[in-house]
This record gives structure tokens, C-alpha cells and sequence, in this order.
């Protein structure tokens, strides 16, 4: 994923599809501005200290959650505030999903390019900020353990333990964009840190005697 398409997601698609998530109230400027102010506030309390080898455009996407859900509470309770929050990543990130659904299609072959992917991002998105294992990697299966997740870790840094479930339906951006019938393998998230299990589990796995390795 590009940085700069990701901050176009951030600034130009995610600001406005909150507000649409909202049902455009007439105070939708004061929010996407308070939103704003907030976000820069938790940028600047962990820009000096950010690992360089991750994603500046992580910590935005962070920043960006948690005040949205900041000033979503001043209006509404936690539990409606997550739900206008993923609303709004659903429709400002549908980008992401037709980008994934692509990009599958126009794969030689679709696991080994997602799983690729999935690779270079534990590198250069993530970085060291996130710890992962993978149980299992070869030309059957790919799983993935996430056994640090900073995105938890930042929530309740911030008092905010609450949202951390949010990170993962963002996931859904690219994993719904995954047809099995057609791709020729499956994924599955059975764990997540943020929901309380001892570490997020991804599963790519590919189905047996598939006539052609991605294809159906």
C-alpha cells in the first residue's frame, strides 16, 4: 500500500465518510476538525520516538482512529462511536478492497501474490513495532502470528483499550476482496490480540486440488 494513498485515504475519504457515517450532522465540521486536532496530538506525543524502519503513515492511521473516537464520545457512547468509526473505514476504504480484488485478479497466482505482500508489509508497515512468527510457511499454507501488536498497545497507552477491535475490522479492507472460488485458497483470522487472545492468527491456505494454483 502506497503512503501516499493511504494519507489520501486518511484526509480525503476517511474525514468525509465519517461524516456520512454521522448522516451529516450540521456540526460535521467542528467534528472532522476536532478530529484533526486530536489525531495531531498523538502524533506528536510518539513522532521522537517512532521506529523509523515502520510506516510514518501508521502512525497517522492510528492518531486518526483514536480521535475520531475521542470526539465521537463527547457526542455518543463507546460502543456507537467504534460502530460509526468502522462504517466510515468500510466506505473511505473501499479503495483498498477493489485495489485487493485487482490485484487478484490480475495474479499469475493469487496466494503466492497476497502472501508476498503480506511479507513486505511486516517489514516496511509494520516494522519493528509488531513482533510475528509464522508456524507454517510454504507452497500449502501461509500462517502468520502477530504476537506484539502496537496498535494495543497504543490504545491503552492512550486510555482507549476499548477501540483496539477497531485496527482489526479494519482488515476487512482487504481480506473481504479474497473469493476462494476463484483465488484458490482461503483466509481466515481466528484470534486477535485486541480481542483478547494471546495473539492474532492469519491463515492463507490454499484449497486442495484446486485445478490450477490460484484459479478455479
Amino acid at each position: 500500500m502506497e503512503a501516499t494513498n493511504f494519507r489520501r485515504g486518511l484526509r480525503e475519504l476517511f474525514l468525509p465518510a465519517l461524516d456520512h457515517a454521522l448522516g451529516c450532522p450540521a456540526d460535521s465540521a467542528d467534528i472532522q476538525s476536532a478530529t484533526t486536532v486530536e489525531a495531531a496530538a498523538v502524533i506528536e506525543r510518539y513522532r521522537v520516538d517512532w521506529n523509523e524502519n515502520c510506516g510514518p503513515y501508521n502512525l497517522e492511521f492510528t492518531a486518526f482512529l483514536i480521535g475520531a473516537y475521542r470526539t465521537l464520545q463527547r457526542r455518543m457512547p463507546p460502543v456507537s462511536s467504534r460502530t460509526i468509526i468502522e462504517a466510515a473505514l468500510d466506505l473511505g476504504f473501499a479503495w483498498l478492497t477493489d485495489k485487493s480484488r485487482a490485484g487478484l485478479d490480475a495474479a499469475q497466482d493469487p496466494f503466492v501474490m497476497l502472501t508476498d505482500i503480506s511479507r513486505e508489509r511486516e517489514q516496511r508497515f509494520f516494522g519493528t513495532n509488531f513482533a510475528f512468527d509464522r508456524p507454517r510457511d510454504d507452497n500449502a499454507a501461509y500462517h502468520l502470528d502477530v504476537t506484539r501488536c502496537w496498535y494495543v498497545e497504543i490504545c491503552i497507552a492512550e486510555g482507549e483499550r476499548a477501540l483496539a477491535p477497531v485496527f482489526c475490522s479494519f482488515d476487512k479492507a482487504w481480506f473481504k476482496a479474497v473469493n476462494p472460488g476463484r483465488d484458490g485458497f482461503v483466509f481466515r483470522r481466528p484470534t486477535t490480540i485486541a480481542n483478547g487472545d494471546d495473539r492474532c492468527r492469519f491463515y492463507f491456505e490454499r484449497i486442495a486440488n484446486s485445478p490450477r494454483p490460484g484459479r478455479s
